[in-house]
């Protein structure tokens, strides 16, 4: 059960708002893809930090877009709304004709989240997107862009309070999206968000692809 094992890692680490009045004198800090991560709550951090060398701010093959909001939504159904494969259709506006859900307790595939796993705080999972083909003008523009595809797939690397999603079209990588959760009270939250683009082609391809997977993703995440 889905839902079940995502309620168990929560609960497991678990994520409360930033109390105002701290106890402990240091907080463990760490500044990386942008953002400064502080551990709270126990006197060492349970896990490490993810590994995401595409999100690395110095890695000049990927072109990055952060963005954050505030919702009220909770950090379970933050979490939970990646693995959700039916919200695509309404939300993105695909295509789609069926997909597959896939669930994963094997992390040798992917050795960035080698240190999450091996501290319990790795949850992976994968859908498989079967997108009926663009017809008219719509489908000139995709198949002129390469994005013709038949098949969008997305990989989860799950940990506490937020995921890394990695998405491929017709099995080749477009971008990888960090997605994190700062809890600041009862019915508010802030979500963050990092998109890495791969960069292919020239400047105008680039752009494209930056508008595509970055700005409307945006888009649809607010």
């Amino acid at each position: 059960n889905l839902t079940a094992l995502l309620d168990h890692l929560e609960k497991t680490y678990l994520l409360e708002p930033v109390p105002r009045t701290l106890g402990h004198p240091t907080l463990d800090a760490a500044g990386r893809y942008g953002y400064v991560w502080v551990w709270y709550g126990s006197p060492q951090p349970l896990h490490p930090l993810p590994e995401i060398t595409a999100a690395d701010v110095d890695n000049g093959d990927f072109m990055h877009l952060h963005f954050a909001f505030e919702t009220t939504t909770a950090v379970l159904r933050i979490v939970e709304n990646f693995y959700d494969a039916q919200h695509a259709t309404p939300v993105h506006a695909l295509p789609i004709s069926a997909f597959e859900l896939k669930l994963f307790d094997d992390w040798s595939r992917w050795p960035e989240v080698e240190s999450l796993a091996r501290a319990g705080a790795w949850f992976g999972a994968g859908i498989d997107f079967h997108v009926n083909r663009y017809f008219g003008p719509l489908g000139m523009l995709s198949r002129a862009l390469g994005l013709n595809m038949s098949q969008m797939n997305l990989h989860f690397d799950g940990y506490p309070g937020g995921c890394i999603m990695t998405v491929a079209l017709d099995a080749d990588v477009k971008y990888k999206l960090l997605q994190c959760v700062t809890p600041v009270s009862d019915g508010k939250n802030i979500m963050h968000m990092l998109i890495s683009i791969k960069k292919v082609g020239g400047v105008l391809r680039r752009a494209t692809d930056f508008v595509l997977f970055g700005l409307q993703t945006r888009q649809a995440a607010g």
